[in-house]
């Protein structure tokens, strides 16, 4: 089974949980992301502490799938607070609740992404594509969903 905690795993993960009644359960002990999100070492790979926590509760559908937080807390692993869903899920998400649409690792911000609809809206020279990604060190397929509206569609120019 994907995940799957021994009985020394689960009380080597549970110990690093502060489990809050009707509230957040902050992973507060071990390694974490660089943006919040715990880590936990198992089976000899690092995996994501709210991942196993909802793999443990409720399982996936999908193991391809996302883990999503309904309470924006990166450090969550509380199951109440975590739902299966897709890469497109996620950033509906993220966009309906007023944070970036944004599939670029946070390479970007709102101003950034505003110069570059610029420059492609008012600016054509061969290569500008390739040209901006490698300037804000992304891919220039972003720099293509950008300019069709597909990912930051609620920064206008």
């Amino acid at each position: 089974m994907y995940l799957e905690l021994t009985k020394k795993a689960e009380k080597r993960f549970w110990s690093k949980v502060e489990i809050k009644e009707n509230d957040c359960w902050e992973w507060k002990i071990g390694k974490t992301k660089k943006n919040g999100y715990g880590r936990f070492f198992l089976n000899g790979y690092k995996e994501s502490a709210h991942r196993i926590s909802l793999a443990y509760f409720k399982g996936f559908k999908d193991i391809k799938n996302l883990v999503l937080h309904t309470c924006d807390n990166p450090s969550c692993v509380n199951p109440d607070h975590l739902y299966e869903g897709t890469i497109h899920d996620n950033h509906t998400d993220k966009y309906h609740r007023g944070g970036s649409y944004n599939i670029t690792n946070n390479k970007l911000n709102k101003e950034c992404v505003k110069v570059i609809k610029w420059m492609l809206k008012y600016r054509n020279y061969h290569d500008l594509q390739t040209k901006l990604a490698k300037l804000y060190k992304i891919s220039s397929n972003n720099i293509r969903l950008i300019k069709n509206n597909k990912i930051w569609v609620h920064v206008k120019v």
